[in-house]
């Protein structure tokens, strides 16, 4: 899974997009989405922080590989990795 963050000159993030491979229709088209939900978010003002501890922990079978030292539970919780990371 890639995770692309866009942010403005103050570093603050304002668009995210989300692209896998090997993976069905479906699921590249709901990761689509959600990065297209979280842009928009952002794009209202939502705080980063609250995206991340709505998506930090969801969960789906299989887990995946380990990142950067830390099991992902699904591809959401991912996003909110590379958010967290973002922002620290």
């Amino acid at each position: 899974m890639y995770v692309t963050v866009g942010y403005l000159e103050e570093g603050i993030p304002y668009e995210v997009f989300i692209n896998i491979e090997d993976s069905d229709q479906c699921e590249r088209g709901f990761l689509e989405a959600l990065g297209r939900v979280l842009s928009i978010a952002l794009g209202y003002g939502v705080p980063v922080e609250e995206l991340i501890n709505q998506l930090n922990g969801i969960r789906c079978v299989p887990v995946s590989d380990p990142f950067r030292g830390r099991m992902i539970k699904s591809p959401a919780d991912g996003v909110a990795r590379v958010l967290e990371d973002f922002i620290s």
